[in-house]
């Protein structure tokens, strides 16, 4: 609990100026499709949805190949709840959990295997998604039975990164790696942060109760250390003063990798890149859901279990 308290007070000013601009576009939208629905578009119900799939992680860690990225995918799953407008257009509040990792070791440029980072997270998304049909999608409309849409939203998640020395599990963000926290370098980077979800999706609707999608996000990220990479290495023995001694060990693996003593080379590495600091980091994910209709207007997820109705499918 420290942890997140900490994390929420270390959020910069450059997330608050970005949650503060979309905010207020979200509000102009919202209004816009508000008086949208009013104007005779049908919709107006609610769903209950659940999805599972594989994420993936895209930034300082990455492989050469997309092949060997995609090896790396991990499981994911999602629960969401959501509100029809119109035929046009849904609004989703998404909760999502998965797994996301890399490591140097798979990768195909010699230079990065002897870099020798790794990491493994579990990380917490919670979200407002926006849904836009083009052609419209309405349960009761016996014609439609598929339909191809939008995905645009704002959310914030929760990320921890881990890696492996010595075969035990530490926690990479306490250690400052690349000098967070000592004087004259950045302060430590929060484990909360924001995402900007994008991407598209295809629903099936195989009976008037119960549809099927497949959709694919990716998520614009205000932070580079999901993988607890992003900068310059430092200086060993700074690290080795100030952080303690897993900071310097883990700030710079290469001598591990040619099978040296700790430190042994770190001093011909000083202020050379470790990661690329100009791009953030993404994570995307790939699931198949099912979404069941609750009914007209706002609807409880209890209406599932409550209802005398069933919710199975009927073809």
């Amino acid at each position: 609990m420290f942890c997140i308290v900490q994390s929420i007070k270390t959020l910069n000013l450059d997330v608050l100026l970005f949650m503060k601009a979309f905010l207020t576009r979200a509000i102009l939208f919202f209004l816009v499709t508000c008086l949208i629905s009013q104007n005779s578009l049908k919709g107006q119900y609610s769903e209950m949805s659940f999805g599972l799939g594989i994420a993936n992680y895209w930034g300082d860690l990455n492989a050469e190949s997309l092949g060997t990225n995609l090896r790396q995918s991990r499981i994911a799953g999602s629960v969401d709840y959501i509100y029809s407008l119109n035929k046009y257009l849904n609004v989703r509040g998404s909760i999502s959990g998965m797994r996301l990792g890399a490591d140097d070791r798979f990768n195909e440029s010699l230079k990065k295997r002897q870099r020798n980072l790794n990491f493994k997270t579990t990380l917490i998304e919670a979200a407002v998604i926006a849904e836009f049909h083009f052609f419209g999608f309405e349960y009761r409309n016996p014609d439609l039975i598929m339909s191809p849409y939008l995905l645009g939203g704002i959310g914030g998640f929760y990320f921890d990164p881990v890696t492996v020395y010595n075969g035990q599990k530490v926690n990479l963000q306490p250690l400052g790696t690349e000098g967070q926290g000592i004087s004259g370098y950045e302060d430590p980077y929060s484990l909360i942060s924001v995402a900007a979800p994008f991407g598209v999706g295809m629903k099936f609707k195989p009976s008037d109760r119960v549809c099927f999608s497949i959709e694919g996000l990716m998520r614009y990220t205000l932070t580079d250390y999901i993988d607890d990479v992003s900068n310059q290495y430092v200086d060993y023995g700074i690290l080795l003063e100030q952080n303690g001694e897993l900071a310097a060990y883990l700030g710079e693996r290469i001598d591990e990798f040619r099978g040296l003593s700790e430190g042994s080379i770190s001093d011909n590495f000083v202020g050379q890149q470790r990661g690329n600091p100009s791009i953030n980091d993404y994570y995307l994910t790939a699931m198949l859901k099912i979404q069941i209709y609750l009914g007209d207007g706002f609807r409880s997820p209890m209406a599932m279990f409550r209802s005398h109705k069933t919710y199975c499918p009927t073809f």
